[in-house]
């Protein structure tokens, strides 16, 4: 009789079978259950990218405290308007129309002149004594005398051009007979834009010597144009023409007097006028010639007598007209 084999009997084919179901079952499910949990996972987490590393704490251990996540902030930023600069409006400038309230020489600004009111400017004045003209000229190109009185003479004050083409006051005592028709001169001059340095009283040169020939030249040196001066001519004993107001020197530097030698040189006291005295060319700027406008106006057109034209001596700034 046999032996038992002692590990028993094998289980029958169809026990097996479940056996290898089941676990192929199981296997199956644990599959699918990892790939589920694998993408809830992947859903759930962040990446690394969009989470910043928690700060660590203590002992080199994360702070939980400050391991937040914050969405990523998109800021639009929008354009800054554009502003046009608008330019801020000089002011105006106030004109001054009272030519008499404005000292001598004075330089009108861009926008002070009102021309449509020209003829206010050129005015005519009576000198009498005690006034500020009579305190400025007595003793000095005035004094009392038998042939020309206080009331013989004039103040006029006019607008003109000066050398850098701006309009500057200007002064000047003329003939009481001659002063309209000098105020026409004047607006002749200045509707041309006819240049003149300077037009002041001789007596703002006055010297200490008191000779008024000392003061006309210290007038001629400063290239200044004057009228009326008491005295006699130069080098002479008779009353000049300026004495009776009947008279101007018009920008004496560049219009020299000159005394003619023998061999018909010229000559002038006045240094700065001597590369006048050959040279009397048009194109030099201010020298008056019979082209020149000044001529036209004061002899052509006003019957004045000009200095240049005289044979023994010439007085290119010089006109005058004698009048009765």
């Amino acid at each position: 009789m046999k032996k038992r084999n002692q590990g028993g009997s094998l289980p029958p084919a169809g026990i097996w079978a479940g056996i290898v179901l089941v676990f192929l079952t199981g296997i199956l499910l644990g599959f699918l259950l990892g790939q589920k949990t694998g993408n809830d996972h992947a859903v759930q987490t962040p990446s690394h990218e969009d989470v910043s590393p928690a700060p660590e704490g203590p002992a080199g251990e994360p702070d939980q405290s400050a391991a937040t996540v914050s969405p990523e902030v998109v800021v639009t930023v929008s354009p800054a308007p554009e502003v046009t600069a608008v330019p801020t409006a000089e002011p105006t400038p106030t004109q001054l129309k009272d030519i008499t309230a404005l000292p001598p020489g004075y330089v009108f600004a861009e926008g002070e002149f009102d021309f449509e009111a020209l003829d206010g400017y050129f005015v005519i004045r009576e000198i009498v004594p005690g006034d500020g003209i009579f305190e400025r000229i007595n003793g000095k190109s005035y004094y009392e005398n038998e042939n020309v009185a206080l009331s013989d003479l004039r103040y006029l004050m006019v607008p003109h051009y000066n050398f850098e083409g701006k309009i500057q006051v200007g002064e000047i005592i003329v003939n009481t007979r001659l002063a309209e028709e000098f105020i026409e001169i004047f607006k002749e001059f200045f509707a041309i834009q006819y240049q003149i340095r300077s037009m002041y009283l001789v007596d703002n040169y006055w010297q200490e010597s008191g000779d008024p020939d000392d003061a006309d030249t210290a007038s001629i040196d400063a290239d200044n144009t004057s009228a009326f001066s008491y005295r006699v001519i130069t080098y002479g004993t008779s009353l000049s023409r300026h004495a009776y107001g009947c008279a101007i020197d018009l920008n004496p530097l560049e219009n020299p007097y000159a005394t003619i030698s023998g061999d018909g040189s010229l000559y002038t006291i006045h240094e700065e006028s001597r590369q006048y005295l050959y040279n009397r060319s048009t194109e030099m700027p201010h020298v008056i010639t019979h082209e020149d406008p000044a001529y036209r106006i004061f002899v052509i057109e006003h019957g004045f007598t000009w200095g240049g034209d005289w044979e023994s001596v010439v007085d290119y700034q010089h006109f005058e007209k004698m009048v009765q």
